[in-house]
C-alpha cells in the first residue's frame, strides 16, 4: 500500500458517508464517497443561470468501473451518473457527475 492510498483511506474515513452503487449490470453494494456539490453558473446572452451540481467521489477499490446510467443512492435518493466517470492522477479515486432521478 503506497502512502497516497493510505492518505486516500484515511480521507474517505473522516470525510466519507455510507452510499449504495448500483451498476445497470451486476449487484448493488454499499460503498463509501465524498460527494461535492458546487455551484455552476453557465452564462446564457446575458443572463447567469445556477445549476446545482452533484459529483461524488468513489474509490476505485470499492467501484472498479462506473458508467453512465450507473445509479449512487445517497441519503435516500437516486442519482444517476452522467458522462464519463474521471479518475484521479494516482488512479485511486473516480470523480463522477449525477443528477437526481
Amino acid at each position: 500500500m503506497t502512502a497516497f492510498s493510505r492518505s486516500v483511506d484515511s480521507l474517505f474515513a473522516k470525510l466519507g458517508v455510507a452510499a449504495t452503487f448500483q451498476p445497470r449490470i451486476g449487484m448493488n453494494r454499499a460503498v463509501t464517497l465524498i460527494p461535492k456539490r458546487p455551484d455552476e453558473i453557465i452564462g446564457l446572452r446575458q443572463s447567469d443561470i445556477s445549476s446545482e451540481v452533484t459529483l461524488f467521489d468513489l474509490r476505485i477499490n470499492e467501484v472498479a468501473d462506473p458508467k453512465a446510467d450507473d445509479v449512487v443512492i445517497y441519503q435516500g435518493e437516486e442519482y444517476r451518473i452522467i458522462g464519463e466517470p474521471r479518475r484521479d492522477i494516482h488512479r485511486l479515486i473516480w470523480t463522477v457527475e449525477a443528477v437526481k432521478r
